[in-house]
């Protein structure tokens, strides 16, 4: 790995997986940082396309019953697309401890795109599962009480990746409404 600085002040560091050079400006590498890789000579350093296309692939990751990428891939994919016809149906997201854990998950969902983990490509996608399937009105005419019960049950589903049983439930919810 090399680092390079002009006079000129250009900033530019050597991408170790893809060889290229990269201003420390479009990489968002602050000065500090720049500085620490210099010294440290033996660092690993990746651009953030190479370190986008290192995450593409994770054979350990699993959800629900589904192991491997391809597998985790095809859940997530006939899910969303079943999830995509339902009708509307969602309550109001409760307050107190149960809305906020719904908020933390939500949220730890939109940081694996954001932060571009292994999760990045799916992370999107889970969102969208994640607030259809949370919020679905278990009846036309639940109250905001029976709403919070049932949000705090499927967030511990989600929480312990019982996905089949929590979209086996949506499943039923939907049913109802045809009638």
């Amino acid at each position: 790995k090399q680092w390079y600085q002009r006079r000129v002040a250009i900033t530019a560091g050597e991408c170790e997986g893809c060889f290229f050079w990269h201003h420390i400006t479009c990489q968002n590498i602050p000065e500090q940082e720049y500085e620490q890789h210099q010294k440290s000579p033996d660092e690993r350093w990746i651009c953030h396309r190479c370190r986008i296309r290192e995450a593409e692939y994770d054979p350990d990751i699993s959800w629900g019953k589904c192991k491997g990428d391809n597998e985790v891939k095809q859940k997530i994919d006939d899910i969303y697309l079943e999830i995509a016809s339902w009708k509307k149906n969602n309550f109001l997201l409760p307050r107190g401890k149960v809305g906020k854990d719904f908020i933390d998950e939500l949220t730890r969902l939109l940081n694996h795109f954001n932060l571009k983990t292994h999760l990045q490509k799916h992370a999107i996608s889970l969102a969208i599962i994640f607030i259809t399937t949370m919020t679905q009105k278990p009846s036309k005419n639940s109250k905001a009480r029976d709403n919070s019960k049932f949000l705090a049950t499927r967030l511990e589903r989600w929480k312990d990746q019982d996905i089949d049983l929590l979209i086996k439930e949506m499943r039923e919810i939907q049913k109802r409404m045809e009638v």
